[in-house]
């Protein structure tokens, strides 16, 4: 009930921003010879160590020329060399490309304009739920020159806690991109995941987010 109230929440707002950065999970790399590739949800969870996470149905996990890991649908593709002017109009093309990407070897989405990736690190001495959530919104008004625009929608998940999805959208390029920046917190880590898509893909793939954020065990 909590995650549909979230999703519709989020299918009623609009807002806007800019840019992105990739944060290392746990201070590490995988592997060398994992880099580049699909890998298994175990790979994946014993990178991860201090919790666990399901990847979505028809979602792929896998590892970036970095050595970190990415989590992304098998249905999507850079819709900018598609003529796409509705999202409805793509549903017979997104069954297509899973298919494609569930039979061939090569792989049709465009992985890094339409995923997530998450990560933990530990709390600094004292530091209070307050706290982190304050520093990542002055972090990003000075990322964003105070032009930061963003819903936070709070829940308080039966297992997990206390969970903050900040929803806000980037332009860059004239493209639009939509990101879901969602945090948790153990006793002495706070977890975060960081959902970003061309807006085309948001309301396909939000839902899969959000079961992905309440699969994960610590």
């Amino acid at each position: 009930m909590k995650k549909t109230l979230v999703i519709i929440i989020f299918g009623l707002l609009f807002f806007s921003s800019c840019s992105k950065k990739n944060i290392p999970q746990n201070n590490s790399k995988l592997d060398s010879k994992l880099e580049n590739r699909i890998i298994t949800q175990e790979e994946a969870n014993t990178f991860h160590q201090h919790f666990k996470i399901t990847t979505p149905k028809n979602w792929n996990t896998y590892s970036d020329k970095h050595g970190f890991i990415a989590y992304s649908p098998l249905g999507s593709y850079n819709h900018r060399n598609l003529n796409f002017y509705k999202i409805d109009n793509s549903e017979s093309q997104k069954r297509k490309i899973i298919k494609n990407n569930n039979t061939s070897k090569k792989k049709l989405g465009n992985y890094w304009n339409n995923y997530f990736d998450i990560h933990s690190v530990l709390k600094k001495q004292n530091e209070s739920i307050s706290d982190v959530i304050d520093n990542y919104v002055l972090m990003q008004k000075k990322r964003y020159e105070k032009n930061f625009s963003y819903k936070l929608v709070k829940e308080n998940h039966k297992k997990l806690g206390k969970i903050f999805y900040f929803k806000y959208e980037t332009t860059s390029n004239f493209f639009n991109t939509m990101h879901l920046d969602v945090f948790l917190f153990t006793e002495d880590r706070v977890i975060k995941l960081r959902y970003q898509t061309d807006k085309f893909y948001f309301d396909y793939y939000v839902d899969d987010v959000i079961k992905a954020v309440n699969s994960i065990e610590i």
